[in-house]
């Protein structure tokens, strides 16, 4: 049974838990949720700076590509081939992240120029009904006015009939006091009379 290769017998009795792969998986799987829990941490207290650390993760990255390539000399041609790709496959990725966070920048500030473009739409709306409601206004008083204007058009109508229907009585009033008299003698009219007397 290979029971050394996967335990150790104790740190306590002298051995090095590192040299079986058991304690060593498990000391590498505690480091990485270590790690990762302490980069969120991180992450989460800059995330008002998030340019900020993409910048910063595309930085290190290329610094570490750099450091990589010349520990890829003693490595066998295949793998290093592949390790090579991989550092030009994430160069491409990390060129793409840089695109796409000037994208979503650049998308961010068109949404707040479109909340200010929808914010001054709405002011409008309402002037538009603010002048509206002012126009039916001013329309009622306006047809208010033509109303009365019409009451007085027919009372003025009305009114120059009965001036005319008086003036007509008052000239036939006229006519027949001036008119001699076929059945009496002639009587000198009121002018004539002053002069005689």
């Amino acid at each position: 049974m290979c029971t050394g290769i996967f335990n150790s017998k104790s740190v306590f009795l002298g051995d090095n838990p590192f040299e079986y792969f058991v304690p060593l998986l498990l000391f590498d799987i505690a480091f990485l949720f270590l790690a990762a829990n302490t980069t969120n941490y991180v992450l989460k207290r800059f995330s008002r700076y998030s340019r900020f650390v993409a910048e910063l993760g595309v930085r290190s990255t290329t610094a570490l590509d750099s450091n990589v390539e010349d520990k890829f000399s003693c490595w066998p041609p295949s793998t290093r081939h592949q390790a090579q790709n991989q550092i030009i496959a994430r160069r491409e990725l990390n060129a793409e992240i840089q695109l796409v966070t000037e994208e979503v920048e650049k998308t961010s500030s068109e949404s707040k120029k479109f909340s200010d473009l929808h914010s001054e739409l709405d002011g409008l709306r309402q002037e538009h009904q603010n002048l509206r409601s002012t126009f039916e206004y001013e329309k009622g008083l306006n047809i208010e006015l033509v109303e009365r204007m019409r009451g007085m058009e027919t009372n003025l109508m009305s009114m120059a009939r009965e001036v005319e229907r008086l003036r007509t009585e008052v000239t036939a009033a006229e006519h027949r006091i001036n008119a001699p008299n076929q059945y009496v003698g002639t009587y000198p009219q009121p002018a004539q009379a002053a002069v005689f007397s």
